[in-house]
């Protein structure tokens, strides 16, 4: 073969090459946009698989990459969304081996929710009461698997004014500081406030601990005229009310 011949050759399958290099770049493309159109027609994620929604969510993170690999790679890794939202963004990067930005957005998205949620609040029904404290506090420890405690401030129509998470524990018990409580009602102004923390146990009912610290923050509030209104205590869906159960929790009532 002349070396014409052979030239030619190899600029041949070059081109070949080349041509595949582009068939699968907008194949890629003609996906994500394929994925983008079904996203917008259904109106949200009710008909993506775990996988499907993950893999919409990386491509945000990986602009050229097949992002379908990844995501059946990081639920293998962790077994479920859940899971892997409620993972350590160190631990994502290294269990799943993506990059830095990928861990953080991923672990990111139960703050994300949490956020929305709380906003969203802020436009309905007061705080005035058990049941809307209830479902207020289910939804604050969105993507905690450890025990974490929440000061919620309002004002004197009991509409919402702040909302902190003081602390994160153990997955069994979290230990909260009157004085932190304390700071936070001034600083926002507060007229009133409930106490929020998740069980993940399982299991709603407080402990000796709980009602002693709910009588500390009463009494260490009192003096500057804020009102504990309630302690609720959720896990799963459901909540304890301290209030609604006779555990009041103003000061000079016993717990």
């Amino acid at each position: 073969m002349s070396t014409v011949s052979k030239f030619r050759l190899r600029k041949c399958f070059l081109m070949q090459s080349i041509q595949k290099d582009r068939n699968k770049k907008y194949l890629h493309q003609g996906h994500r946009e394929r994925v983008r159109q079904r996203y917008k027609k259904d109106k949200g994620f009710g008909s993506f698989a775990d996988h499907e929604l993950l893999e919409f969510l990386l491509f945000y993170c990986y602009p050229r990459q097949n992002t379908n690999e990844i995501a059946h790679r990081m639920l293998n890794t962790y077994g479920s969304l859940p899971k892997l939202f409620e993972a350590n963004p160190i631990d994502i990067m290294n269990d799943c081996n993506v990059t830095e930005r990928t861990a953080v957005f991923i672990s990111s998205i139960p703050s994300l929710c949490q956020r929305y949620f709380t906003a969203r609040w802020e436009a309905k029904r007061p705080l005035d009461n058990t049941e809307a404290m209830g479902e207020f506090a289910i939804n604050l420890p969105i993507g905690k698997s450890n025990e974490c405690i929440y000061v919620v401030c309002l004002d004197v129509q009991g509409q919402l004014l702040h909302v902190e998470m003081l602390e994160e524990g153990s997955l069994s018990s979290v230990t909260i500081y009157p004085r932190k409580v304390l700071e936070t009602v001034i600083r926002h102004k507060a007229s009133y406030v409930f106490l929020a923390h998740n069980h993940p146990s399982g299991d709603i009912k407080p402990s000796k601990k709980d009602k002693n610290t709910t009588l500390e923050i009463a009494k260490a509030l009192h003096p500057i005229g804020v009102t504990v209104r309630d302690h609720i205590i959720a896990s799963g869906g459901k909540f304890f009310s301290f209030d609604k159960e006779g555990l009041h929790v103003e000061l000079g009532c016993a717990l």
